[in-house]
């Protein structure tokens, strides 16, 4: 082979030539992109409960899911948790998988399981992995002259307000903290005895607290 092309330096040096011109013309017309669009083989199934405690979401929800997506063609591994009023079951693909075709055969599974799971359990969400919609920046904040639990109002009242005038932000989001909230501990067997659902509970608080306008406050010159 080598002696070939020592034979002929003409023909060597013009296919030389003519791949450097196809490598120039493909390097030209070669897209870059900061943040390419890339498809990862991930999906996740949001189903809302709510109302209910992690340990009964994960026997009556999380699970039953699990076992029917577990037989999707294509399932690699699949990871769930369990909290407060949310099943969340992500499900990872062999690479190359049609995400499409995927979300169709997970949703006919999840859509089957609707009779084994309890009537008030919302209709499932499934989601595709996005990593454009992953925070570019995380900032931690830590008090210094407050107390922790006030930590999170302050961000978002001083710290919020001065990141979202920044140009080029487009969104941001508060994780952690501590929320002011107030506690109503139900007695079930007295709810039973006076035959209230907890629904109704819910619905008497709801309709007991709301916002409404009461003025305008001006602040400054």
């Amino acid at each position: 082979m080598i002696a070939f092309f020592v034979k002929r330096p003409v023909a060597t040096s013009m296919l030389f030539a003519a791949v450097l011109l196809l490598g120039s013309i493909s390097l030209a017309r070669l897209k870059v992109s900061l943040f390419p669009d890339i498809v990862f083989p991930k999906l996740t199934v949001l189903t809302p409960y709510a109302n209910v405690a992690p340990e009964e979401i994960e026997n009556l929800v999380t699970r039953p899911i699990e076992d029917a997506v577990s037989s999707v063609n294509g399932v690699k591994k699949i990871v769930s948790r369990s909290q407060e009023g949310l099943s969340i079951v992500e499900v990872s693909l062999e690479w190359g998988a049609s995400l499409d075709l995927a979300t169709i055969n997970i949703r006919q599974k999840v859509d089957l399981t609707r009779s084994v799971l309890p009537q008030d359990t919302g209709k499932s969400i499934i989601v595709k992995f996005d990593p454009s919609a992953d925070p570019v920046i995380t900032m931690i904040a830590r008090p210094v002259d407050i107390p922790f639990k006030n930590l999170r109002d302050y961000v978002d009242k001083n710290v919020r307000p001065f990141m979202e005038r920044i140009n080029g932000v487009a969104s941001i989001s508060i994780l952690g903290g501590y929320h002011r909230e107030i506690q109503v501990n139900v007695d079930s067997e007295k709810l039973y005895g006076y035959g209230i659902s907890l629904d109704q509970i819910i619905q008497s608080l709801s309709s007991a607290n709301f916002n409404f306008p009461a003025g305008n406050v001006k602040k400054g010159d």
